[in-house]
């Protein structure tokens, strides 16, 4: 994935968190000839479920319009889950989180559109052409 730098909020947005981003890493972007995402967020933490969800529609309340990119590690809670990553517990109730049908609904109110990168290659093809 490759997020578009050109709005500069987004660019000082990831340099505050870290991301070694320097000009030849911006003028890499530029010249990246494929789609690019206009926003990249990982689906908050929460120190409960409710709590999770909360944070999760407030993510959406603030997306902006464009391609966003939010990442879930829905995951199955067993044993071994516990031993690779401390952030089991989340994981776990991101895979709750799809089947909830306070989120579903949340996430047909908000007109999200959900699609993949093929359909994201298909469209921008048709723009090129």
């Amino acid at each position: 994935m490759v997020i578009d730098v050109s709005n500069k909020m987004v660019l000082e947005k990831f340099k505050a968190q870290g991301y070694p981003i320097d000009d030849r890493m911006i003028a890499a972007i530029e010249n990246y000839p494929l789609p690019k995402l206009d926003y990249f967020y990982s689906v908050p933490t929460g120190k409960t479920y409710e709590e999770k969800c909360e944070n999760f529609f407030h993510l959406l309340d603030n997306c902006q319009p464009g391609l966003t990119e939010i990442i879930f590690h829905p995951s199955e809670q067993t044993e071994n889950l516990k031993s690779i990553t401390n952030s089991w517990q989340q994981r776990v109730w991101e895979a709750q989180m799809f089947s909830d049908p306070k989120i579903i609904e949340s996430l047909k109110a908000r007109k999200i559109i959900f699609t993949n990168w093929i359909e994201i290659m298909d469209r921008f093809k048709k723009i090129k052409e």
